[in-house]
């Protein structure tokens, strides 16, 4: 069967990858060139959004980055593709919670020493 160039299967993800190979390459124009035609060409496609705001991520832009997940998601949700939506969660907690920023727990009270318990006696 012969598909339209802008329809055959795997077009999105091929053209979400070749935005995300132009990020690595550090080629910033030619990666916002390449999301901007993916998504206007796939505004629904929640592949073509995770793939534009990994594009973004990869060159540093994450608000931009936040942005095309934050699309994405409820495009996920309505479509019950639970994998995507906790593949985009975990995007923006990663975009949201950078590695180096501790997330502060409460601690536990310490139980008192032996000899502090032996006190109260």
């Amino acid at each position: 069967m012969r598909w339209p160039p802008s329809t055959r299967p795997g077009t999105v993800s091929f053209a979400g990858e070749a935005a995300v190979a132009l990020a690595e390459a550090g080629l910033a124009d030619d990666v916002r060139a390449k999301v901007t035609q993916n998504t206007e060409r796939w505004p629904g496609d929640v592949r073509a959004r995770m793939l534009a705001g990994d594009a973004l991520a990869i060159l540093g832009d994450t608000e931009a980055a936040l942005a095309h997940f934050q699309a994405a998601l409820p495009l996920a949700q309505q479509a019950k593709d639970y994998k995507a939506v906790r593949d985009l969660s975990a995007r923006i907690f990663r975009l949201t919670h950078p590695a180096g920023e501790a997330v502060q727990r409460r601690q536990p009270r310490s139980r008192p020493t032996r000899s502090q318990r032996n006190r109260r006696r």
